[in-house]
């Protein structure tokens, strides 16, 4: 079983780790009070499955608050639920939560690592953001009501796993047509599930596999058709185009701007760590410097007989201090103002895909407009055709399923673009409050940095005045040498020189240097 270094909030109350989260992420204090619910990300295990290898089990539980509150601000249950989701299980919930909701925008999961997986630390990590991932999910107003969601968090595992076996969410045959027509299909499903709790017999499985088969074809036949109108540019031009394309500006103008801050940023925070480190290197030379002359002069560690040494000494000691200051400030910066500034990235991403979203639609729609008048101008050539009358019939039927086409890809638009719109609303609100919160604590982190480095070496200065840098302890080494000339006769050297005595003594205490021969 695999600890984390964080705490993973077993022992605290639901406020508490409200406010704790809502301090490391400040997007989530977005109608906190109002919004009492909480999911927790807690007690990752790690399990060898086989041949499959390694995977990390998380234990994930809903606390509903108060349970009080109502419309929006309802709890999704009016109990307290817990089970052990994976990574993969969460991979899941992030892409039906696109299905569901098409032009929501979903909060960034965590991505893939190939490396590195069941390290502590990482697991820590992936936890906590798993755990974010959740609750922005659940202060979302247009995902909180999600079926996928409601089944992730109803706490079963075993019914969590059978909904995933038996394609939860997946498109039925009787309304593959409807998908077809709005934008909703997705061409890797299509497969009916089995709601009838018994086994299904052969030319059941038989007539579904063809199902499938034809729902992919007519899909692909689709995705040709969209993509032609897309490329041809025969879009049509609608009321709130305008609106959108002022949104995507916005939208990209916004993720210029964040891309050149947190380039910078992570420049600045680079920098603070190179300090950090000169300084830890500046110290340490000077404390050499120190004992150096230390030694000369005989003195203790703690005693200095000299200023230069006394100097170096006291500088060395601010030094080591300033070093520690600039390496705390780099993990500050890293932790609250270039993740956070990276993390906003992400979700703009995410808005960015919303927006996809709802052009998708747009080109859903075009594109039956378009099969529209290419009907209407099959069904009046043959019915001006001699000969071709018994056609008629059939381009009659194929018109009017062209028309409900038209009919259903535009109120699909309508509801995904309305969508669109008031996550945006939502996203501007939040982002505003993210980042206006994310660049106070860079500047209150800069205050708090600088004024540190300044009360250190502030600190400094007095003790430095006090030093006379002119002292030096009695100790010469002229004089040494004179002492040694008057009490001892030096022999003129001889050729091979003297042999080099065992264990060399320095010439200040008393001994003479002799060089190697």
């Amino acid at each position: 079983m695999m600890s984390a270094d964080k705490s993973n909030g077993d022992n605290k109350t639901a406020p508490e780790m409200r406010a704790e989260q809502t301090r490391s992420h400040p997007q989530l204090a977005i109608d906190s009070e109002e919004n009492e619910e909480l999911v927790t990300v807690s007690e990752p295990v790690t399990h060898t499955e086989g041949m499959k290898g390694k995977f990390t089990m998380y234990r994930v539980a809903y606390d509903p608050g108060s349970s009080q509150m109502t419309g929006s601000s309802k709890p999704i249950f009016t109990w307290a639920t817990s089970g052990n989701r994976r990574y993969s299980d969460f991979a899941w919930l992030f892409e039906r939560l696109h299905k569901e909701r098409p032009g929501a925008i979903v909060p960034p999961l965590p991505e893939k690592q190939q490396t590195s997986r069941f390290n502590e630390s990482f697991i820590e990590e992936r936890r906590f953001q798993l755990e974010k991932f959740l609750n922005r999910v659940l202060c979302n107003p247009e995902l909180k009501d999600t079926e996928c969601l409601l089944v992730f968090l109803s706490g079963g595992d075993t019914d969590f796993k059978k909904a995933k076996k038996d394609g939860f969410g997946r498109v039925h045959s009787d309304s593959a047509a409807r998908d077809l027509s709005t934008g909703d299909a997705d061409f890797n499903d299509g497969v009916e599930m089995n709601t009838s709790g018994g086994e299904q017999n052969e030319n059941s499985i038989v007539d579904k596999g063809r199902e499938s088969v034809s729902h992919k074809k007519a899909g692909l036949k689709r995705w040709l058709q969209e993509k032609k109108t897309a490329y041809s540019g025969g879009l049509v031009r609608l009321d709130d185009d305008a609106i959108f394309e002022e949104v995507a500006h916005f939208v990209e103008a916004l993720e210029a701007g964040l891309k050149r801050v947190e380039a910078q940023a992570s420049s600045i925070n680079k920098q603070n760590k190179d300090i950090s480190t000169s300084l830890l290197e500046f110290g340490l030379g000077c404390d050499a410097i120190s004992h150096v002359e230390n030694e000369v002069d005989g003195g203790t560690v703690d005693s200095h007989t000299n200023g230069v040494g006394e100097t170096f000494h006291i500088i060395g000691k601010a030094a080591d201090e300033a070093a520690a200051i600039s390496g705390q400030h780099y993990q500050r910066e890293v932790q609250s103002f270039v993740e956070p500034l990276r993390d906003h990235l992400k979700t703009i991403q995410a808005v960015k895909v919303a927006l996809t979203k709802r052009n998708n639609r747009r080109i859903t729609y075009s594109t039956n407009l378009n099969s529209v008048d290419s009907k209407k101008a099959s069904l009046h050539k043959f019915k001006i055709t001699p000969g071709q009358e018994n056609k008629a019939l059939g381009a009659e039927s194929s018109l009017s399923k062209a028309e409900q086409a038209v009919l259903a890809s535009k109120q699909n638009y309508d509801e995904v673009a309305a969508r669109v719109l008031r996550q945006v609303d939502l996203f501007r609100k939040e982002s505003a409050v993210a980042m206006c919160a994310t660049m106070k604590e860079f500047a209150a982190s800069q205050a708090d940095y600088y004024s540190k480095l300044n009360e250190s070496w502030s600190a400094l200065l007095p003790k430095v005045d006090l030093i006379d840098a002119n002292r030096l302890s009695d100790r010469s080494f002229a004089q040494a040498a004179a002492a040694l000339s008057s009490s001892v006769h030096v022999n003129m050297p001889q050729d091979p020189p003297p042999p080099t005595p065992n264990g060399e003594i320095t010439a200040i205490n008393g001994g003479v240097r002799y060089r190697d021969p």
